[in-house]
């Protein structure tokens, strides 16, 4: 592999910029959407040096955007666009999928903000289902999962429909799961289409021991059902959150997780059977998170994932059809300029010319965050 150029796909001193999706469209561009929150850094100046200000992965206003761009300049051709967001809740992540129709998916997750004063009151609902750390506090708000979603777009990501939340999963032990209707879950990772049928893989909310579901929809993505629990640490000593599915060549699903309490190693579950039942979980040498699989059109994946670890940055492999090389596969430096761990996320995508093209987040020169993508040859 070699890298060919990086390119500052989207950058506003008035938002941070995270968690990218790729998706080639039925007409050649490429759809790049990405979770937006507020940064006011540049209205508060100089005094917001040094405060951590803006540089939150959680804001109330946080929403999901999109850009469409020339695969062959990687420039702005539309957007950004705002996608629609839940009025509870502020939108965090993108996971998008173009399905064989020219349908596009795209999936998020939401948290819905609470004034502060609510924490004893959501801590104490919390003791008897989700543990507290479920809860994002800050000095003002109180964020408490809200759901996983999924909208459809037939007019190539120009605009999407309403949210599709996932129901919750059986005895998930929510204590709100009525009042809310939806899985209480995160999203970030890819989806596949197999045999017609859309698969997605949601992981539990923050907190141990978190784990990984598979969902299933029969209708191009209108609804989803719940079909197995894919991956749990029965001991209570492992995380696991942002799975990301591929199809094999074969026609096997592979998942691949970030960890929590495994020392930021990669896990992986396998299926023969369209998910309805996994491999026991196993954990890889690999160490980044999270992680992206493109299955390449001459067979090969290209496995992507952030490395937050100085130096910090952005690696690949290159695997083997059914990516069962994992361990022994080369390490390959995408770029390890990073100025700190918060970033990362990349997402990918195979160019009509054979190159491949991924997108993350980085640090910008103005120190907020950018959207950014890397041409590389392999």
């Amino acid at each position: 592999m070699r890298v060919v150029s990086h390119r500052t796909l989207y950058e506003d001193a008035r938002f941070h910029a995270a968690f990218p999706s790729l998706a080639r469209l039925s007409d050649g561009h490429l759809l790049l959407a990405f979770r937006r929150g507020r940064d006011p850094r540049w209205l508060l100046g100089d005094s917001a040096s040094g405060s951590g200000i803006g540089r939150s992965h959680w804001d109330t206003r946080s929403h999901i955007a999109t850009l469409r761009l020339s695969p062959d300049s990687l420039e702005t051709m539309q957007g950004p666009t705002v996608v629609a967001a839940d009025p509870q809740a502020a939108e965090q992540d993108a996971s998008l999928l173009v399905l064989e129709s020219g349908r596009v998916l795209l999936g998020s997750f939401g948290w819905y903000p609470l004034a502060s004063a609510a924490a004893p009151m959501v801590v104490a609902a919390m003791a008897t289902g989700l543990s507290s750390d479920a809860v994002i506090a800050t000095e003002l708000t109180t964020f408490v999962p809200w759901g996983v979603s999924v909208r459809a777009s037939d007019d190539g990501g120009s605009s999407f429909g309403a949210h599709h939340y996932l129901a919750p999963v059986p005895d998930s032990g929510d204590p709100w799961a009525e009042r809310r209707g939806a899985y209480r879950g995160g999203l970030r990772g890819a989806m596949v289409e197999r045999e017609g049928e859309v698969l997605l893989a949601a992981y539990d909310a923050v907190g141990l021991p978190a784990s990984v579901h598979l969902f299933v929809s029969k209708d191009q993505g209108a609804t989803f059902s719940h079909r197995a629990c894919a991956i749990r640490d029965a001991d209570r000593r492992a995380g696991f959150q942002e799975p990301s599915l591929l199809l094999t060549a074969s026609g096997g699903l592979v998942l691949f997780c970030r960890t929590s309490g495994l020392g930021d190693a990669l896990v992986t579950a396998r299926s023969t059977d369209g998910g309805r039942s996994w491999s026991p979980w196993k954990r890889h040498s690999v160490m980044g998170h999270p992680y992206h699989p493109l299955r390449l059109r001459d067979g090969r994946v290209l496995l992507t994932y952030g490395y937050r670890h100085a130096p910090w940055g952005v690696r690949a492999r290159l695997l083997d059809a059914e990516a069962g090389d994992l361990d022994g596969a080369d390490e390959f430096v995408v770029r390890s300029d990073g100025e700190g761990a918060d970033l990362g996320y990349p997402w990918a995508a195979e160019l009509p010319g054979g190159e491949v093209v991924v997108a993350y987040y980085w640090a910008s020169k103005s120190h907020g965050r950018a959207i950014v993508g890397t041409r590389i040859t392999l």
